[in-house]
């Protein structure tokens, strides 16, 4: 443990069952929080409030699947008193069988860099503001010319592909001030009672002509209705982020859509049999602006999966994802009823 007490962040260890077991000094002092105060779940007191319940989550998400751990938390700092942010990491030590026998994990302070974000994320929001108001009109307009009788075919294509294209950028500011909301704490659910099932067959039906149009076969199965009491505008962003990764990566596979549920949690799955997503990039494709595969095989800014994710946490739910590399991936959205 000599390296561990002479690196300037803090460096732990932790049991099977993530209960800690070590902490260097530079814990200590950051914290003020001592090793036997922070063994067990001790340590679990200098996270934000805000943010523990959330954190604890995910590092039981992560213990349960054997899975490297990656989490952004604000962790109290006794020097000044105030809560700074920081990225936790922690990778399974395995044994030649391949138990988990501990983990070894860090805390690295990213305030600075977080405030940056902070900064960027609000002049998207102004930005993305001041955009909506002319896309807007000049959307209206060219539906008004589509909508008149003199055009000609090739003209008429013209205007509709323009209008489309139009869609497809109002569709990106949305995604832009969504960000900005998410990280200024203000995304707000609207709740109201409704069949997810339902709502997830309109999404599917929606898509459906353009996965017909690439030849993709897609289904859609739900055994009953399952209703609740969640945001249905904010639900069916999710479904269409996911649809629409399906269509994109399912490689003109087929794509199932399903809605399934007990009496504690509804469950709304996308499954495609396509490329499929490495092990090491299962931890962050659902950060921001993070995508796994170059720009140029496939487009897009990669805030789909992170806005869905936060949409989900905001109903007290999650996503999960199961994948292996050439054999498609499967999205679940798990909402408390």
């Amino acid at each position: 443990m000599n390296l561990a007490e002479a690196v300037p962040l803090s460096v732990w260890t932790a049991a099977p069952n993530g209960d800690l077991t070590y902490a260097n000094r530079y814990w200590t002092k950051y914290t003020g929080i001592g090793l036997d105060e922070a063994r067990g779940m001790g340590w679990a007191s200098a996270v934000h409030d805000a943010d523990r319940d959330g954190y604890l989550q995910a590092w039981r998400d992560a213990m349960e699947k054997g899975a490297p751990f990656q989490q952004e938390c604000r962790i109290y700092r006794i020097g000044d008193g105030v809560h700074r942010w920081h990225l936790s990491r922690a990778v399974p030590e395995r044994s030649d069988s391949g138990q988990v026998v501990s983990w070894l994990g860090t805390h690295t302070d990213i305030e600075e860099s977080k405030q940056a974000i902070f900064a960027r994320d609000e002049f998207l929001s102004i930005a993305s503001h001041e955009l909506r108001t002319p896309l807007t009109a000049l959307k209206l307009r060219l539906q008004s010319v589509l909508h008149s009788r003199d055009l000609s075919e090739k003209t008429e294509r013209r205007v509709d592909s323009a209008v489309r294209q139009t869609e497809r950028l109002e569709r990106l500011i949305d995604n832009l001030l969504d960000v900005s909301r998410i990280t200024t704490g203000h995304l707000e659910l609207d709740p109201e009672h409704f069949d997810l099932a339902e709502m997830a067959q309109d999404v599917a039906e929606r898509f459906r002509e353009q996965a017909a149009g690439g030849g993709v076969p897609l289904s859609f199965e739900a055994p009953a209705p399952v209703f609740g009491q969640w945001d249905r505008l904010r639900l069916e962003q999710v479904a269409t982020n996911l649809l629409a990764n399906a269509l994109k990566y399912g490689e003109g596979k087929p794509i199932a859509v399903s809605v399934t549920a007990d009496t504690k949690a509804a469950m709304l799955s996308v499954a495609d049999q396509g490329i499929g997503i490495a092990p090491h990039d299962l931890s962050r494709i659902f950060h921001q602006f993070e995508r796994v595969l170059g720009h140029r095989t496939f487009g897009g800014l990669g805030m789909g999966l992170y806005i869905s994710r936060q949409i989900a946490q905001a109903h007290g739910g999650r996503i999960e994802v199961d994948s292996a590399q050439g054999r498609g991936s499967t999205f679940r959205v798990v909402l408390p009823r």
